[in-house]
């Protein structure tokens, strides 16, 4: 299976949450920080060579 779209990446949670208001405050935390984190790689990927 191919991914939606060039970039398309998924960012998953280490422990289970039914939802992201459910998380605890320092696993949202952690979670936005590494698709901050991965978002700017896959940005920086994307636009090498253009």
């Amino acid at each position: 299976m191919r991914p939606a779209t060039d970039g398309h990446t998924l960012v998953v949670p280490k422990r289970h949450a039914p939802d992201l208001w459910a998380m605890p405050d320092a696993d949202a935390r952690q979670l936005l920080g590494t698709a901050m984190m991965v978002g700017r790689a896959v940005r920086t990927a994307s636009t090498a060579g253009s």
